[in-house]
């Protein structure tokens, strides 16, 4: 009778083991913050380009634990936001709203932490490609869906093993439509950016 005893404790044990290092693999991290600066560039002679106005962002981190310090990561991210016009006239400039849009990030990416998997305090860096959406883009800017990028860091901090604080700082890249110039005679291509920053706040939570 001891002895079916101590094997069901050793294998609740076990299993409870099992569930805490499962703990450990993943995360998911509702966040809340901003966005600014955001321009998309053009080259048509009376718009040099168009402003993204600043506003909140808020979206959702999945990471998954790889090995060591590294996780692979999942970003959506949603900017209601305002596009405006910056117009070059004989008498200066000036700004015309183009109109509402929503912008969405979908990127798969990297994450690298400095410190061992138990430590509370967690800073990292991290980076991620994909792609983003601009609601009504077509009629917009005259383009909805684009390659995009990002790179940044952070810190974490989990007071509990279950349960933490996130804080993201990134740089934000989304290719756009290709610009022509002319130069010393010749016309040249160019690849032109709609580049943003942002910080955000995120709630973890780890299974």
């Amino acid at each position: 009778m001891l002895g079916r005893k101590l094997v069901v404790i050793l294998f609740l044990i076990a299993c409870s083991g099992t569930i805490a290092s499962a703990q450990s693999k993943y995360e998911i991290a509702p966040f809340f913050g901003g966005k600014c600066c955001g321009r998309i560039l053009f080259n048509n002679g009376t718009v040099d380009y168009d402003k993204i106005k600043n506003s909140e962002d808020f979206g959702v981190l999945f990471d998954y634990s790889l090995w060591d310090n590294f996780q692979a990561e999942f970003m959506w991210n949603r900017q209601p936001t305002t596009i405006t016009q910056h117009n070059i006239t004989p008498f200066g400039s000036n700004f015309t709203t183009v109109g509402n849009t929503n912008i969405d990030m979908y990127h798969f990416g990297i994450l690298y932490e400095f410190r061992s998997t138990e430590a509370r305090i967690k800073p990292f860096l991290g980076g991620g490609l994909g792609w983003t959406h601009f609601g009504n883009g077509d009629s917009l800017i005259g383009f909805s869906n684009r390659y995009s990028y990002n790179l940044g860091g952070g810190v974490k901090y989990f007071p509990a093993r279950v349960f933490g604080f996130r804080l993201d700082i990134r740089y934000l890249a989304t290719r756009t439509l290709p610009q022509q110039s002319v130069q010393n005679g010749f016309l040249i291509t160019t690849s032109a950016h709609a580049k943003q920053g942002e910080a955000n706040a995120a709630l973890v939570f780890r299974f």
